[in-house]
């Protein structure tokens, strides 16, 4: 299984779909926040891929959650902007440690 991570496009399409070629085997993007719109553009154009996002600090007003929590290959992994991970106070704080998942990506 390969993830590609990403984070803080802030309006950068050009490279983000850059690093995306670069990666075709990735099966699962990951998007830590700052770029809800590149967010959305990977939502409508690689319906081929798992994407999963979360907003960032600079993405005011953004529908995209604060935190997502997901399994991969019974896995689980935490994903979060750094610069909101104190908005993820309905999480129990044990949840958001590493030692307690796969993996934690924030940005």
């Amino acid at each position: 299984m390969r993830i590609l991570v990403v984070s803080d496009t802030h309006g950068d399409l050009r490279s983000l779909i850059k690093a995306v070629d670069a990666q075709r085997k990735a099966e699962i993007i990951v998007h830590c926040g700052d770029g809800e719109e590149q967010q959305r553009f990977l939502k409508d154009n690689y319906k081929d891929k798992m994407i999963v996002a979360v907003r960032g600090n600079c993405d005011w007003n953004s529908f995209f959650p604060s935190k997502e929590i997901f399994k991969v290959c019974g896995k689980t992994v935490k994903l979060t902007a750094g610069a909101v991970l104190s908005e993820v106070a309905d999480v129990p704080d044990v949840e958001l440690r590493p030692s307690s998942c796969f993996t934690t990506y924030f940005a």
